[in-house]
């Protein structure tokens, strides 16, 4: 008979070393607006700046050109996706200026990598991991488009990821599981009892 690895030993491994991610999803809401708040509290608008001539065709968190804004979120965040439902003939400028993400901590400001998904669909991805976006740090974000998107819906996350290291109580169980499952095996091998109790019998005779 082969002993079965316990499945509650799987569990104590599998729990002394995690990691997690959390998305924070967000949205425009239903309605067509310029401007309004995203989670988790986030301020954003359309064609922040306008020109003599016309406004430039944008979004921003907090607006284009409008400064920085704290980062409100309780976890630290390594990613931000946004994809917009763009009109006809419009589409995400990512060569114009002042295009992307910055994460500012004190005097020193780190710009985020896009990459461009679609059309109408970015990511910016914190460039080294640490520092991360969290509520001491403030950031902006500038997306420029090609053409005329003012109240274009749109929907997207920020990534907030998480990780633990192991517990002492975590790595107690773990031991006492081994230690178990090495008992375990022992009685489930009636040939290595039936050889112990024979090679204990020739020793006394």
């Amino acid at each position: 008979m082969k002993a079965r690895f316990p499945m509650w030993l799987s569990i104590a491994i599998a729990s002394t070393v995690w990691a997690s991610a959390d998305t924070i999803p967000f949205s425009s809401g239903p309605l067509p607006a310029t401007k309004g708040i995203i989670t988790p509290g986030e301020p954003w608008q359309y064609n922040a700046i306008i020109t003599r001539t016309n406004p430039e065709d944008s979004w921003g968190s907090p607006g284009a050109g409008q400064g920085s804004v704290p980062w409100d979120g309780l976890s630290s965040v390594t990613s931000f996706e946004i994809t917009f439902d763009l009109p006809s003939g419009a589409a995400i400028d990512a060569g114009a200026p002042r295009f992307g993400f910055n994460s500012i901590d004190g005097a020193n400001t780190y710009a985020w990598i896009p990459t461009l998904i679609s059309s109408s669909a970015i990511l910016f991805i914190d460039p080294s991991g640490d520092p991360t976006l969290d509520n001491t740090q403030s950031y902006f974000v500038n997306i420029y488009f090609t053409g005329d998107v003012t109240n274009s819906r749109f929907t997207g996350a920020w990534d907030a990821s998480t990780a633990s290291s192991p517990e002492p109580s975590s790595l107690l169980l773990m031991a006492a599981g081994i230690l178990g499952m090495g008992l375990a095996r022992r009685q489930l091998n009636p040939k290595s009892r039936f050889s112990a109790r024979y090679r204990l019998r020739e020793t006394r005779l």
